[in-house]
């Protein structure tokens, strides 16, 4: 379930109409590498103002997804609990979310915190109470991940790499496209604001809903 690790970038899609799309680089150069695209507009909103900076990039090398977040964040906030899993999701941290159509009717999550863990889920969309989505937080990541995290003065940085045997294995990568959540916990002395990569549309924070999902397309 738990790894570590390093590089950088990647993306996500499948078949259906998603407007907010990134291009996925496939490289096989360190020159290609460096010129990957990077998501630096991020949304929160349900507050006001603007949210600390976020960047996000990632590509495929070698049969891997490299990905790399680099946050920005003023008071980190990072819990002790001794339960791993427990204790990222109650910290500052990073999201992706990869669903296996454009409904999300299967959707996983991988959340890192700023202190290198990792809670992993699998989750069913509205087959959970009140048609909410049926969380199972027991899944383990079945493998081929690593990425680590470190903090600075000016926030942390998460990075990473997974086998891509492993996405089409979950029915993640479809001819060359992918569709993923990004997102961000941020913790502050009056409360969590969550950001998005893409505005899920939603009148209170809710990223377990198809549109909070975008598109990733290989180039």
């Amino acid at each position: 379930m738990r790894v570590a690790v390093l590089l950088s970038l990647i993306f996500l899609s499948c078949h259906a109409e998603i407007s907010d799309v990134y291009e996925l680089r496939e490289c096989s150069t360190d020159d290609c590498v460096s010129e990957v695209s990077t998501i630096e507009k991020w949304l929160s909103p349900w507050v006001a103002g603007e949210p600390q900076a976020t960047r996000f990039s990632a590509h495929v090398r070698d049969d891997q997804l490299h990905f790399m977040w680099e946050v920005t964040d003023t008071l980190l906030q990072i819990s002790g609990l001794e339960d791993e899993e427990q204790a990222a999701v109650r910290s500052d941290r990073v999201e992706i979310f990869w669903a296996v159509d454009t409904a999300a009717t299967v959707y996983y999550s991988l959340e890192m915190d700023a202190a290198g863990r990792l809670w992993d889920s699998k989750c069913a969309m509205g087959a959970g109470t009140e048609g909410r989505p049926l969380i199972d937080h027991r899944w383990d990541w079945p493998g081929g991940l690593d990425w680590y995290a470190e903090t600075s003065a000016d926030g942390y940085r998460v990075c990473g790499q997974m086998d891509m045997a492993v996405l089409r294995e979950l029915d993640l990568w479809d001819e060359g496209e992918m569709i993923v959540g990004l997102y961000r916990a941020d913790y502050h002395a009056s409360g969590t604001e969550w950001i998005s990569w893409i505005d899920p549309g939603t009148a209170k924070p809710d990223f377990h809903r198809a549109s909070s999902f975008g598109k990733w397309v290989v180039k």
